[in-house]
């Protein structure tokens, strides 16, 4: 009888135990509140353990990562620290560790710092989705090559669903559109090997946007610039020679009238006794010296009237090879005595 008392309360005691406790997953607040209390053990064990689980968000996977070095360093577990580094200056190239911290911690830092910036700047992670030949393609910037995946959703603009897509590091190609398609939405995650994100960009509530090419456009590669017309050029070019030469036909005016003012000078009407040549022709002379600097003057704006009209010709453009006759200049355009000239060709 007291054997079978004692099953009866051992089975009502196990029935009123608290249930175990479960443990608590590793988490960042888990891991800086260690960091704070100088505990570099439990840091690099917390930081582990909540990278190893997997799906932080890049703030978060950063401040992880930066948390492991620190620790590994501290500890001397080099090999460690220099690898949670890695992610930390591909994350964040232009971040830097507290000075505070000893040279002992910092040195793995630095060292692959050193390593990734040799050939120059350090460029950060960095993702996005490119369009040509209607394909979308992934252009993936990872100089510390730490990106293990990418996650890429994307549809047409205002499309119900998305298409998801898992790319491999070095996939070029992504998916294809519809050739109707002008615009799409797309996000994407760069992820680590524990499915920690490294790098987003768009969300769902606010997906990315790209611009499509047309289907007509896509085909043949970048659309190309139109060539310049030299129909401007021409007409620059004739404006300028007619300009020139109106300057040089007021030039050979003016130098009429100042032979003729020189004719009158010299001539008997003022050489009359009683009074100096200069005295009796006084006006005569002043008429000629005035025509004479006005032909100058005309002649020297006409040349560069000239001279400018023909600069204008070798600038123009060539113009497209397959334009349409009435399209081109009816005269190959060429230099004259007198100015640019249009030669006719039939």
């Amino acid at each position: 009888m007291a054997r079978r008392f004692g099953w009866v309360l051992a089975a009502g005691l196990a029935l009123h135990a608290p249930p175990a406790r479960a443990e608590t997953p590793p988490t960042l607040a888990r891991a800086e509140a260690a960091y704070v209390a100088v505990d570099f053990e439990s840091t690099k064990t917390l930081a582990h353990d909540a990278l190893w689980a997997g799906g932080n968000e890049p703030a978060t996977t950063l401040r992880l990562y930066t948390l492991l070095g620190i620790a590994a360093s501290a500890l001397g577990d080099e090999e460690t620290a220099r690898a949670a580094f890695r992610y930390v200056v591909a994350l964040d190239p232009r971040g830097h560790l507290d000075k505070a911290l000893s040279p002992k911690i910092r040195g793995p830092y630095l060292e692959v710092r050193g390593q990734l910036g040799a050939g120059g700047e350090l460029a950060p992670l960095e993702a996005r989705l490119t369009h040509q030949a209607g394909k979308l393609g992934l252009e993936l910037s990872d100089p510390a090559g730490v990106a293990q995946a990418t996650d890429v959703s994307y549809r047409a603009e205002h499309a119900r669903a998305f298409v998801t897509a898992r790319v491999a590091p070095g996939t070029v190609t992504v998916g294809q559109l519809a050739p109707s398609a002008t615009r799409a939405e797309y996000q994407l995650v760069v992820r680590d090997e524990h499915e920690n994100a490294l790098y987003r960009r768009g969300t769902v509530e606010r997906p990315e946007l790209i611009v499509l090419a047309t289907h007509e456009s896509a085909a043949d590669g970048p659309i190309a610039e139109p060539p310049a017309s030299p129909r401007p050029y021409y007409l620059a070019s004739g404006l300028l020679a007619a300009a020139g030469v109106s300057a040089v036909g007021a030039g050979a005016y003016f130098t009429v009238q100042r032979e003729q003012a020189a004719q009158e000078w010299n001539g008997a009407s003022c050489e009359q006794p009683g009074a100096t040549r200069g005295q009796q022709c006084a006006s005569v002379d002043e008429r000629r010296a005035r025509a004479e600097h006005l032909a100058i003057g005309f002649y020297v704006g006409g040349g560069a009237f000239l001279a400018g009209s023909l600069v204008t010709l070798l600038l123009a453009p060539s113009g497209p090879s397959d334009a349409p006759r009435h399209a081109r200049l009816p005269c190959a355009p060429g230099v004259a005595p007198l100015g640019a000239a249009c030669t006719l060709s039939f």
